[in-house]
């Protein structure tokens, strides 16, 4: 068990987070759909539904066209990033 990932795309353009939860709904709980241009990234706290989910789903039809699954990880956040604005030249 633990966090898992999973990078989703080619799926069609008018595809809503609820029926990219729906598909995933038989094979693990989806805690957050986080959309980017053209792909999403699934996030999950099951690593064995998320990884049963990308086997079972990756070539189905996701708004009418065939969605590729695969593995992704989270970018850690940078603790030194951030913060104070940057320093003016004089």
């Amino acid at each position: 068990v633990g966090d898992a990932y999973l990078h989703l795309s080619g799926y069609g353009p008018s595809t809503t987070n609820e029926e990219i939860i729906a598909m995933f709904a038989p094979y693990v709980h989806v805690t957050e759909v986080v959309n980017k241009s053209g792909f999403s990234f699934v996030n999950t706290n099951d690593a064995e539904g998320a990884k049963r989910a990308r086997e079972a789903l990756s070539g189905s039809l996701l708004g009418g066209l065939p969605c590729r699954i695969n593995s992704a990880t989270r970018k850690a956040r940078n603790p030194n990033f951030g913060g104070g604005g940057g320093g003016g030249g004089g």
